[in-house]
C-alpha cells in the first residue's frame, strides 16, 4: 500500500488524542475496553546421582553453546563426555544427553560472524547425533526419561524416528512402569484418542497422583465439561486445576495453560463457563496472581489480561498502573496477540507523560498489524478511521471505506455505522461532538467495545 509507505509522521497532538482514539474505537487510558468478537524432552524433577559440578555445566548450556558449537574442542564438554563414558552412570549419561540436546537445539544466532555459520551448523548436527546415540542407548536399557524422549520422537517423527504411536506407546509403558508421571499422562492421551476412555482415565489418575501438571489439567478440564465419562463437577475441576497450576513449570510449555484457565474461572472471565455464585469461588485477586504466573511463563493471552488489569485497575488492583499496562501490552503484542496490538495502538495515540511519547506512526503500525495480519474486526474498524482522519498515514477515504467494509463484513457494528455516515464524495456526516467515547460491555463470552 503506497499510502502506508508514505505515511505522515506529524503527530495529532496529545490534546486531541483522546477524542480521536474514542472515535476509532480504541481503548483510552482509564476508559475500559475489551476484546471483540513443548520441549523435545519432558521436564521432570532432577534425578539423584548426577554430579553437582556436571549439573552446573549442563545448566550453563545457553551461555556456553556458542563456544561449543563454533570451536568443537571445548574442554569442559570433553570432560563431561569422558566422565559419562567412564562412570557408566545412566543418570549422569542422561544429564549429558540433555546437555547435548540443549546445545544442538540452540538457534543459529550463536555464530560470531558469517564465516562461523557452517562450523556452527556442523557442530549442531554433531551434538544432535551424539545426543541421539546416548538416548537410544539409554532407552534400550529402559532408562525412563530416555524412553519418554524417544517415545515423543516417535510420536512426532523427529530425529529420523519412524512416526509410530505403537512404538511410542511401548516406550511410554516401559517408563510408566517405573513411575514416570509424564509417561503415564502420554499413555492416557493415546488411550483417549483410541477411545479407550476407562484406560485413559486410569493413566491420567496415576499421573495426577504423581503430580503431573498435564494430567491434572486434563482431569480438571474433563470435570468442567463432563468429558471422559466423568461427572461435571466444578469443585473437582478447580481442585485439579489448582494442582496443575502449582505443578506447572517454565520449561513445560504445555502446562502454561493451567494457571491461565484457573484465572479465567475464578476471575469470572471464561468465555463459556461461569461458576455458580453459591460456590463462592470468585476471587479477583487470586485470578490476577494466576494470570501473572501464566504471563511470566510466557502465556501471551495472560500477558494481555495483566495489561488490561493494570490499565483499568481490575482483578483486585486498587489503582491503575499505566506503565505496567504498557509493558505487558507491548510484550503480548510482540508475541502476536491482536487485542494487545490494539491496546498498544491506543496508548501510542494518547501517550503517557514521562513514560510514552505519543506517536501516530506507531499507533497506525500496531493497528495495521492487528487488522491486516490477524483480521481483528475492531482493528479493521480503527484502521479505517485512521485512514479517514489521517492518523499516522495520509488521509485516504477510499482506503477508509475499504477497511470499514472489511470490518463490517466481519461483524463490526461500529464499521456499519461509520459507513452510513460517509457519503459518496467521502465527506463525513458525523460531527466531531458525535464521536462519543469507548464504552465497555461485559458479556459471558468476553468483552467488546463500541463507539456510543
Amino acid at each position: 500500500m503506497g499510502e502506508r509507505a508514505s505515511r505522515s509522521s506529524t503527530s495529532i497532538g496529545a490534546s486531541s488524542a483522546a477524542s480521536v482514539a474514542a472515535a476509532a474505537g480504541l481503548p483510552l487510558p482509564g476508559v475500559p475496553y475489551g476484546g471483540g468478537g513443548g520441549s523435545i524432552y519432558e521436564q521432570q524433577r532432577p534425578r539423584r546421582g548426577s554430579s553437582a559440578s556436571l549439573q552446573s555445566l549442563r545448566n550453563s548450556a545457553g551461555a556456553r553453546a556458542s563456544i561449543t558449537l563454533s570451536h568443537g574442542g571445548d574442554a569442559a564438554l570433553n570432560l563431561y563426555r569422558e566422565t559419562a563414558k567412564r562412570t557408566n552412570d545412566p543418570n549422569l549419561q542422561w544429564e549429558f544427553a540433555k546437555y547435548l540436546l540443549e546445545c544442538a537445539e540452540k538457534d543459529d544466532g550463536h555464530a560470531a560472524n558469517a564465516a562461523d555459520e557452517p562450523m556452527v551448523h556442523a557442530g549442531q548436527r554433531s551434538l544432535r547425533d551424539e545426543a541421539i546415540y546416548w538416548i537410544n542407548k539409554l532407552a534400550r536399557a529402559s532408562h525412563p526419561e530416555a524412553c519418554v524422549v524417544k517415545a515423543r520422537w516417535h510420536q512426532l517423527g523427529r530425529y529420523g524416528m519412524v512416526q509410530s504411536e505403537d512404538k511410542a506407546a511401548a516406550l511410554y509403558t516401559t517408563a510408566s512402569k517405573q513411575n514416570h508421571p509424564r509417561a503415564s499422562y502420554r499413555l492416557g492421551e493415546i488411550y483417549e484418542r483410541r477411545r479407550g476412555i476407562a484406560k485413559a482415565v486410569q493413566y491420567y489418575n496415576r499421573a495426577s497422583l504423581q503430580n503431573d501438571a498435564l494430567a491434572n489439567l486434563r482431569l480438571g478440564k474433563a470435570h468442567l465439561t463432563g468429558e471422559l465419562k466423568l461427572a461435571r463437577d466444578y469443585n473437582m475441576a478447580l481442585r485439579f486445576l489448582r494442582r496443575a497450576s502449582d505443578a506447572a513449570t517454565m520449561a513445560d510449555k504445555e502446562s502454561h495453560e493451567a494457571p491461565f484457565l484457573l484465572a479465567q474461572l475464578i476471575g469470572d472471565l471464561h468465555p463459556q463457563i461461569r461458576l455458580p455464585p453459591e460456590m463462592l469461588a470468585h476471587d479477583p485477586s487470586g485470578a490476577f496472581e494466576q494470570f501473572q504466573r501464566a504471563a511470566e511463563f510466557g502465556h501471551t493471552a495472560a500477558m494481555f489480561e495483566l495489561a488490561y488489569a493494570y490499565e483499568y485497575a481490575c482483578l483486585g488492583l486498587e489503582m491503575a498502573e499505566p506503565d505496567l499496562s504498557i509493558q505487558w501490552y507491548r510484550r503480548a503484542a510482540e508475541h502476536g496477540h491482536s487485542d494487545a496490538m490494539v491496546g498498544l495502538s491506543g496508548w501510542y495515540l494518547t501517550g503517557l507523560e514521562g513514560i510514552l511519547t505519543p506517536d501516530d506512526a506507531l499507533a497506525f503500525d500496531w493497528c495495521y498489524r492487528a487488522a491486516a495480519q490477524h483480521h481483528l474486526p475492531k482493528a479493521e474498524y480503527a484502521l479505517g478511521y485512521y485512514y479517514e482522519v489521517g492518523i499516522g498515514v495520509p488521509s485516504n477515504i477510499n482506503e477508509a471505506m475499504r477497511w470499514y467494509e472489511i470490518a463490517a463484513s466481519h461483524g463490526s457494528r461500529d464499521a456499519r455505522f461509520r459507513l452510513s455516515k460517509v457519503d459518496g464524495t467521502g465527506a463525513t456526516k458525523l460531527r466531531k461532538s458525535e464521536y462519543g467515547t469507548v464504552k465497555l460491555k461485559k458479556h459471558k463470552k468476553g468483552r467488546e467495545c463500541t463507539v456510543m
